[in-house]
């Protein structure tokens, strides 16, 4: 099933959402949601379900018998509400018993989705044949500084087996493993992972996330809410003592993953050092209690019978007049500029994967820099536009905004790969920011390219090394585009000069893939000792910046060092890369030297040849 199932061809009528019609192409989802007295956070939470782009789902609300306003808010969205109790799990349980979909998904009261959760979800399960989906949680970060504590913690969380749980799962799977245990109220996401996972394949979704609102405002608020679940995580680990050791350690190995941030920013490190232990003191004195107190009870969910509220949905919220699938309107026109010389072996795939976008780009455009191995025929087969001209990368890349008639211009090298989400994300992140970081990892075959790939991996979120490439295309005229004298750190000159005047600079949560290949020793030295020969006019033209992130110290040692713990061979190997890189551009950098010193000599002498006497 390819990555074009959930859209609807033209002029063709897809199952209308009010019938609740599923067909393998557009199953329904259930979003389950459970609550208590969550007027605060559910208006945003349903507004979220309800502005997906997939759209063949229902709603079912399971509310455990709030006194405040929440059912009242919940009439105006919900397809289905119940009243249950007495605790999220049974609620879940009993809301995924009334539902109708051929997937679950269970969020809480206080997630907002981002608008292509549900899309990327379905797309991937059928394309997986998985029987359940991990969607990343991240916290939002701007409700407190422990906010911003957990968001680089969760963070660091992302893509780990042993920490993420599915919550997006096949309907026949979940009722196979008899649904949420009733008895856990700690550790249920977890429980339910494991049991579903002994089924078939578990998958994860790339470039979307659910955002947790309801983040600890003081550090009261992490000691009671960790003792409540250390109190109630017992059974839980006696049901998986081994599982459970990884999952709920203080110490965690995927929090190496932000260490960058932390080391960079002493302030929040001592915040996770506070949160980490007052988290862990107070889930371990909650279970202390629970095991040894005789007057603390172990904890049982009482089953009770769900009423059903019956409600009309409000025709201005109705969703059931729509088809499965929509686009949204686009924030932003974005155009890719390739500039390409003699890229004929890595066009191909850089074109396929922006043909593959959820969102079509208003223009590819590549600049071509009068290659002879066909690389015009690659662009042109493939219908984007060419111009041919022989100028640098900086002028190719300034011809290519010049001749954009889009909002946006996105700068991509013939070897990236772009993951197929990433001009949406780019149309969302321009809404908010004049310019977007993409981070970079490097593919590749060998071992030298498997040192450039741990290498690279140590550059995410290094302000020094990371550059914009993603523009407002008003934004980087006014900054008078790309720098046509360079030949060779452009990308970092450009960066400078955008904070220099303030812009507001974001970056994606999607990766491009740098095509390494299968290079050889000799081939990597010989491209460094060419940007050696060009990096002259960079240090130069950003002195201060260009020692910064030039200096070998810190280039050489700092990959090697965040590489070598875990993986010390290919560690050795990035020292022994970089430390021969150096070298070699270097040694390019003195032949320009010598070149232009022997050029001047040659004039002179010419100079003073002719001069009459």
């Amino acid at each position: 099933m390819g990555p074009d199932t959930l859209l609807v061809p033209k002029g063709v009528q897809g199952p209308q959402l009010g019938t609740k019609a599923a067909t393998p192409k557009y199953p329904l989802v259930s979003v389950i949601i459970p609550t208590k007295n969550s007027e605060r956070t559910i208006r945003r939470c349903l507004e979220s379900v309800r502005t997906q782009t997939y759209r063949n789902f229902e709603i079912v609300v399971v509310d455990n018998f709030s006194s405040d306003s929440t059912v009242r808010i919940a009439k105006k969205y919900a397809d289905v509400i119940l009243l249950a109790g007495p605790e999220r799990t049974s609620q879940v349980k009993q809301g995924a018993a009334k539902s109708k979909g051929d997937f679950i998904y269970k969020i809480d009261s206080d997630f907002v989705l981002e608008p292509s959760v549900l899309e990327k979800a379905v797309r991937v399960a059928l394309d997986e044949k998985a029987v359940g989906v991990v969607i990343p949680n991240l916290s939002y970060p701007k409700i407190s500084f422990w906010s911003e504590v957990r968001f680089f913690e969760r963070l660091s969380y992302v893509g780990s087996k042993q920490i993420e749980a599915a919550r997006f799962i096949r309907h026949d799977a979940y009722d196979t493993v008899g649904g949420h245990d009733g008895t856990l109220v700690a550790y249920e996401e977890y429980d339910l992972h494991n049991r579903v996972s002994r089924l078939g394949k578990i998958v994860r979704i790339e470039g979307a996330a659910e955002w947790h609102l309801g983040e600890p405002k003081h550090l009261a608020d992490i000691v009671t809410t960790s003792w409540y679940y250390g109190k109630t995580a017992i059974r839980y680990v006696r049901l998986y003592p081994h599982i459970a050791a990884t999952q709920i350690l203080p110490i965690r190995r995927p929090l190496l993953n932000q260490r960058r941030v932390f080391l960079h920013r002493p302030k929040l490190l001592l915040g996770l050092a506070i949160y980490e232990t007052a988290k862990y003191l107070s889930g371990f004195l909650g279970l202390l209690a629970q095991v040894t107190w005789p007057f603390s009870p172990p904890f049982r969910q009482l089953s009770q019978r769900p009423m059903t509220i019956d409600h009309q949905l409000q025709p201005a919220s109705s969703i059931h007049d729509e088809l499965p699938f929509i686009q949204p309107s686009h924030l932003f026109t974005i155009s890719i500029v390739i500039p390409t010389y003699n890229s004929r072996a890595t066009l191909a795939r850089c074109l396929a994967s922006i043909r593959s976008q959820t969102y079509s780009p208003k223009a590819v455009i590549v600049v071509d820099r009068l290659s002879r191995d066909g690389t015009p025929d690659v662009a042109m087969a493939d219908g984007a536009k060419v111009i041919e001209t022989e100028v640098n990368r900086s002028l190719a890349r300034n011809i290519g905004l010049e001749n954009s008639s889009s909002d946006a211009v996105l700068f991509v090298d013939a070897d990236m790969i772009l993951p197929f989400s990433l001009i949406e994300e780019c149309e969302t992140g321009l809404a908010r920011h004049d310019a977007l970081i993409i981070p970079e990892i490097s593919i590749g075959r060998g071992f030298w390219a498997e040192c450039k790939i741990a290498e690279r991996n140590t550059y995410i979120r290094n302000d020094m090394i990371e550059a914009a490439r993603c523009f407002r295309k008003d934004v980087l005229l006014s900054l008078g585009g790309y720098n046509p004298t360079l030949e060779a750190g452009e990308d970092w000159d450009l960066q400078i000069r955008a904070k220099s005047v303030g812009l507001s600079i974001g970056r994606t949560a999607a990766t491009i893939k740098h095509d390494e290949g299968q290079p050889t020793l000799l081939s990597m030295l010989k491209k460094k000792y060419f940007y050696g020969k060009m990096f002259g006019l960079y240090l130069a033209t950003n002195p201060y910046e260009g020692v910064r992130q030039l200096n070998p110290f810190r280039r050489i040692f700092s990959p090697m060092l965040a590489t070598l713990p875990t993986d010390p061979v290919h560690g050795v190997g990035v020292m022994i890369l970089r430390a021969l890189e150096f070298v070699a551009a270097g040694l390019g950098h003195a032949s320009k030297i010598i070149a232009r010193e022997t050029g001047d000599i040659k004039g002179n002498q010419s100079g003073l040849a002719i001069t009459p006497s």
